[in-house]
């Protein structure tokens, strides 16, 4: 028993030093730590740390229409598991309807080097099998020329985009289509004759007034160097003169005399032999240097060089460094210092005597010449060498990895029925040949046919083949059986809607506002207020650290396993009933995997995240201040406080309990549902009920009973101010409130409606910097002016700072983007930089509508259903599922009247207002199944004499103090934000605000009376 007690302080100390670990900068780590505690790091969203952005456009042409809702689900699906396998937490993955376009919009939190996810992300979601191929036709030859002159056409009429459009024709056919951005290079160095004569006539950031048909070099396609033929669009980027500085290596002149022996490679003479030959050469130059001899006459006499002899021996070329001569002649020469020096040099040719001549020496001229930037956008006419076949991904079942009798991988395929028989016709006409596998247009297997292959499945080997390297081929195969290529027809980094600024300002803000909660606490509860704190603390800090921590899944799983048991045994051993229980182990055992995945994921961190932790923050503080009031009311009855204590967290338990775990079902219903935005929202909040849970009843009561006494009195003064309002009498009366709200806002959606952001009704948000202030009717001018050019709709534009501005359009493609940025800056006359970028297809917001409805309807079902259940003790004579509808009366109440202030004062609603509805729902029912939870308590002990009205009212008054606290606690929070924080924020905050004021209210006023008269009928 003393071991178990010595062990449990330990244990906590080592739990909570690792905790903290995690949690500290890593600049206070030491170096010895694992890389898991060293390098961990908080994972920021897209909305709080930018990103990239993807824009695929979907290639449809050749699925049915029948399918095609199909075909894109399961595309939008494909590119979901790439972009998981990038690392990249809570991606934004959505598919958007331009005109008759369907588009896969991808967001990458944190990314902006977007090559890697260009190369996972964007691979051509089509199967191909293809065959060899040496020829092109005419008829080929004059489709590509034609293709060519029509994106020449568009390019022409659209210089400023030309980089654009040819990389998106280079993206749609990535081997026959090439795009290449030149940069500066002299005019000597350019070795295409036509090339060059066209740059020269050509004026700076025009494109040339032809299509050019030429050699334009070399290219590498699939592991393979080909020639690049074919048809160009060229655009001169700029052209400047520009001093080159030429070197002209040391070099001399020499003349040559060759004399050859028996042993010689060329030129063998068999009259003399080798030392014959060097006597001989020696006696030669003795003569040449003292001039009884002349260097032509020798040549005559007894050279055998016959390319030298003509010319007296003379070489043609001088001798330098890079000169086609031997290397063992031009190091000779590099020693000669003097013009007229005789030499001998042996060879493999023979023995060689040189006369060098003029020396010239190493110099450098500066000459001026032009330089060329320019871009070339080539469709190649150089032979495919594979050609199509009519066996795709139609016709493909699916692939998978496999071993031989040697534990070999191999790669088994298997094709429907037309596509075996397609299959076999190939296979049998290209014995001994190759046969490509293309996936995106990318060539990944070319196995060689050995036999004709009959009954619609083959085997791909590879004697190369690893386990890893057969499963990703496998994994290829699979993922491109969709007849429908992705063309990458936007890339663009946008800026974080929160920006760094305002993610430093909002978290000076909130801990701002944290210091003012845990005073207020103090003031409320004296020494109680201040453990709870201690208690609050600690779960900030366990949140984050569940946000935060990134371990192994084996160490996750034990930790969470060791937490289930003791959560298992607790609830065995508690006084329950048997719902109570079972829900409690349902929600045990949930907590299992969940912490699992908590603990072995690095969750992002996004806005709406930060929502549900606010949220959180506030159930955290409403579990303590229900415990303490509960305690308080205890020790008004008990003389010994110890069992006034326990009392109060027995009897907190069922209101923390119900509030909490339908919040839960609620967060499990919006993360089903869900957009990722939403999940995010869904996954903190989650995390945070379940630790303030655990924080209240755990380690709240634990310092509370640390060291008490049967006299302990840590809560300040006993006496609770006892409320005695008739709530229910004065519900006509304060029912009026609600009712001119409610006319308000519904005369207000009649009138104004609701002003729909672009998350809502699709269109284009651009934010730009300036670099000196720009009056706005000169913005607003333009932005007319070019929606008017393009038929667009007429755009907006709001000062949102500084030399900032927000202008919005309809939905814009990368194209026109570029077109608008560089117009503008034209326009007024000065670089911008472009701070935020959103594009969203108006289908977006049906997508978002659907889903925010069908989990808000199941989200309402089931809290009615939850509530019913729970209250099912109460007397016969009162509907249980009339207190969840009731619940439900509630929230539509407080979601109208938050709507309707929104509507009133043309606030635009975004995905960001949704979260903050989503937070005021779990906030509403939270508040009103504590009061409900009170009705039931006196319920359960109702006297003769009473009524449901009276039992209702007590409750009310009853609990009338928690809800004020719990309410002031949540809003000190929020006042803080929406006073501290970053303007990007304050509507979200805003919307909180009001929500949570009026859930309040409404859980006070509205839903108590509301169940009452709905009982009554």
């Amino acid at each position: 028993m003393d071991f178990k007690k010595r062990l449990k302080p330990s244990l906590i100390t080592l739990a909570a030093a690792f905790v903290l670990l995690v949690l500290s900068p890593a600049s206070f780590k030491p170096s010895f730590l694992p890389d898991f505690i060293k390098d961990s790091q908080f994972s920021l969203g897209l909305d709080l740390q930018g990103g990239s952005q993807l824009d695929y456009q979907l290639d449809l042409r050749k699925v049915e229409e029948s399918d095609k809702e199909n075909v894109i689900d399961g595309i939008t699906n494909i590119i979901n598991k790439r972009v998981n396998k990038l690392g990249v937490s809570e991606p934004n993955i959505y598919t958007s309807k331009v005109a008759d376009e369907q588009h896969v919009i991808v967001e990458l939190a944190g990314v902006n080097d977007l090559e890697e996810a260009k190369q996972r992300v964007g691979k051509t979601i089509q199967l191909e099998f293809k065959e060899s191929n040496n020829d092109i036709s005419d008829n080929q030859v004059k489709e590509i020329e034609v293709n060519a002159k029509n994106i020449y056409a568009e390019a022409f009429a659209n210089p400023e985009n030309f980089a654009l459009i040819s990389q998106r024709e280079q993206q749609a056919n990535p081997q026959k289509v090439f795009f290449q951005e030149i940069d500066y290079t002299f005019e000597s160095e350019l070795t295409n004759p036509e090339l060059l004569s066209t740059l020269k006539s050509m004026e700076v950031n025009s494109i040339y007034k032809d299509i050019l048909n030429n050699d334009f070099g070399l290219t590498f396609i699939n592991g393979r160097i080909e020639p690049l033929q074919g048809y160009a669009t060229l655009k001169l980027i700029d052209k400047k003169l520009t001093d080159k500085t030429i070197t002209e290596e040391r070099s001399i002149k020499a003349k040559k005399i060759l004399i050859t022996h028996k042993e010689s490679e060329n030129f063998a003479n068999d009259e003399l032999s080798k030392q014959d030959a060097r006597n001989l050469a020696n006696e030669i130059a003795k003569n040449l240097k003292d001039g009884s001899t002349s260097f032509s006459d020798a040549v005559k006499e007894y050279s055998k060089d016959i390319t030298t002899n003509k010319v007296a021996g003379e070489l043609k070329n001088s001798i330098s460094s890079n000169s086609p001569y031997p290397q063992e002649l031009i190091d000779l020469a590099q020693t000669v210092n003097e013009s007229g020096s005789i030499e001998i040099l042996e060879t493999s040719n023979g023995v060689e005597i040189y006369e060098f001549g003029e020396i010239t020496e190493k110099s450098e001229k500066v000459v001026p010449e032009n330089q060329y930037k320019y871009e070339l956008l080539v469709f190649s006419t150089t032979p495919n060498p594979w050609k199509e076949t009519k066996l795709n991904g139609q016709y493909f079942k699916r692939a998978a990895t496999a071993f031989d009798q040697y534990g070999k991988p191999f790669v088994q395929i298997e094709f429907t029925p037309e596509g075996g028989e397609l299959f076999a016709e190939i296979t049998e006409r290209n014995i001994q040949k190759q046969v490509a596998i293309f996936v995106g247009g990318e060539e990944i297997s070319a196995p060689v046919v050995q036999q004709k292959i009959v009954g619609g499945t083959a085997q791909i080997t590879n004697p190369n083949f690893t386990q890893k390297s057969a499963q990703e081929l496998t994994t290829n195969l699979n993922t491109g059986a969709i007849p429908a290529p992705i063309n990458l027809v936007g890339q663009y980094t946008i800026g974080p809607n929160l920006g760094k600024l305002a993610l430093d300002t909002s978290l000076q803000a909130a801990l701002v506002g944290l210091v003012i909660l845990i005073g207020y606490m103090m003031f409320l509860y004296s020494k109680a207020g201040f453990k709870a704190n201690i208690a609050l603390l600690s779960y900030a800090g366990l949140l984050l650290f569940l946000i935060k921590v990134n371990l192994h899944t084996l160490v996750a799983l034990i930790i969470a396993f060791i937490i289930y048991g003791v959560l298992f045994k607790k609830v065995l051993d508690s006084k329950e009933k048997f719902f109570e229980k079972f829900f409690s182990i349902l929600v045990a055992t949930f907590s299992l995997f969940f912490l699992t995945y908590l603990l072995s994921v690095s969750v992002t961190l996004t806005l709406a995240g930060i929502a549900g932790i606010v949220l959180s923050i506030g159930m955290a503080v409403d579990a303590n201040v229900l415990i303490f009031e509960r305690i308080k009311e205890e020790m008004q009855n008990e003389k010994n406080n110890l069992k006034a204590i326990e009392k109060g967290f027995q009897r907190a338990w069922s209101s923390i309990r119900d509030s909490n775990f339908s919040s839960l079902i609620t967060c499990g219903i919006l993360y089903y549902f869900g957009t990722s935005i939403i999940k995010g929202f869904a996954l903190t909040l989650s995390a945070g009920i379940l630790i303030s849970m655990f924080s209240a009843v755990v380690i709240t009561k634990k310092l509370i009973t640390y060291k008490a006494t049967k006299t302990t009195n840590d809560f300040g003064s006993k006496k609770i101010k006892k409320f005695n309002f008739n709530f229910i009498q004065n519900f006509n009366k304060t029912s009026i409130l609600s009712g001119i709200l409610i006319l308000v806002a519904l005369v207000s959606f009649a009138t104004n409606g609701l002003k729909l952001g672009i998350d809502f009704k699709g269109g284009t948000l651009i934010e730009i910097q300036t670099q000196e202030v720009v009056k706005e009717d000169v913005i607003k001018a333009y932005v007319n002016k070019f929606s008017e050019d393009q038929d667009l709709l007429k755009g907006s534009v709001n000062t949102s700072g500084e030399k900032s501005y927000q202008i919005k359009l309809d939905y814009i493609d990368e194209i026109t983007h570029q077109k608008f940025k560089n117009e503008l800056s034209q326009e007024i006359n000065q670089e911008i930089t472009e701070t935020r970028f959103e594009n969203v297809g108006a289908s977006v917001s049906k997508t978002l509508a659907n889903k925010a409805l069908i989990s808000l309807t199941i989200a309402l079902l089931a809290i009615i259903l939850y509530i019913a259940i729970s209250f099912r003790e109460i007397p016969q004579e009162y509907n249980p599922f009339k207190f969840g509808l009731a619940a439900i009366v509630a929230l539509v109440h407080d979601v109208v009247i938050t709507l309707g202030i929104f509507s009133l004062f043309g606030i635009e609603i975004d995905i960001l207002f949704i979260t903050a509805l989503l937070t005021i729902l779990g906030f509403s029912v939270h508040d009103t199944i504590v009061v409900f939870d009170r009705i039931r308590e006196n319920l359960l002990k109702i006297k003769k004499s009473e009524t449901l009205e009276d039992v209702s009212n007590a409750a009310l008054n009853e609990t009338l103090t928690r809800s004020i606290n719990t309410s002031i606690s949540t809003l000190i929070t929020l006042l803080s934000l929406f006073i501290l924080g970053a303007a990007s924020i304050k509507y979200f905050i805003l919307a909180l605000i009001i929500g949570i004021l009026v859930g309040t209210y409404s859980s006070i006023f509205i839903a108590a009376p509301t169940m009452i008269k709905i009982n009554k009928k």
